[in-house]
């Protein structure tokens, strides 16, 4: 239904579910392969949220520019008791990704359609539309990409997020040999002036993580 949709809506696509390895040739080629866009992370996170209840369907699709492919674009519709919504697996609608050489005022265009159609679609209710800029950049340009700048048009409100991701394998001495010069006093005065804790499998609590 929501393939549909965007295809009424100017967007040409095709269905992710029933062009599986069309998915993953392009998902190959990108520059930056995105585990939030594998095919196999997608499909563990639709498991778990169907153990939530809710009706989880996949409506990914593979974005095309007169026939020819250029991008991905993951969405999850999930029914439940409160509704319809739809998400990237349970999370805002991540940015779509572009097949390199992708011209940028195509990219601006696709990312505008996208973004029309949550904002006006029937199928759910604007207020259950969440969206997410990319956290990793590749383009040369500075700033807020065009998903961040049309999403912000429409009404969306800005909500920051940084992600570290740290190889805890590695002694504490060779993760700080990693840390950029100018960072370490920076550092070092937040340890001197900030508690932290450190949860692991040990020492978890429930009340932790709820």
């Amino acid at each position: 239904m929501v393939f549909e949709a965007l295809n009424s809506a100017g967007l040409e696509c095709i269905p992710k579910n029933k062009n599986e390895e069309v998915w993953t040739t392009l998902f190959r080629q990108l520059h930056y392969q995105s585990l939030n866009f594998s095919s196999e992370m997608i499909a563990y996170q639709h498991l778990f949220l169907n153990f939530t209840g809710d009706e989880v369907t996949d409506e990914s699709v593979i974005l095309l520019s007169g026939g020819i492919f250029c991008g991905l674009l993951v969405l999850t519709s999930c029914k439940g008791e409160s509704g319809t919504s739809l998400t990237s697996c349970g999370q805002a609608i991540f940015e779509p990704l572009f097949i390199n050489g992708t011209p940028r005022k195509l990219k601006k265009r696709i990312c505008s359609l996208i973004i029309d159609f949550l904002s006006n679609s029937e199928l759910v209710g604007p207020a259950c539309v969440r969206i997410q800029d990319s956290s990793v950049n590749f383009s040369n340009n500075v700033g807020c990409s065009d998903w961040h700048k049309k999403a912000l048009s429409v009404g969306a409100k800005p909500n920051l997020r940084y992600d570290l991701y740290v190889d805890l394998s590695l002694s504490m001495d060779e993760i700080r040999a990693n840390f950029r010069k100018s960072y370490k006093p920076l550092i070092n005065k937040g340890l001197r002036e900030w508690s932290y804790s450190l949860i692991t499998l040990e020492n978890a609590k429930k009340a932790d993580l709820e």
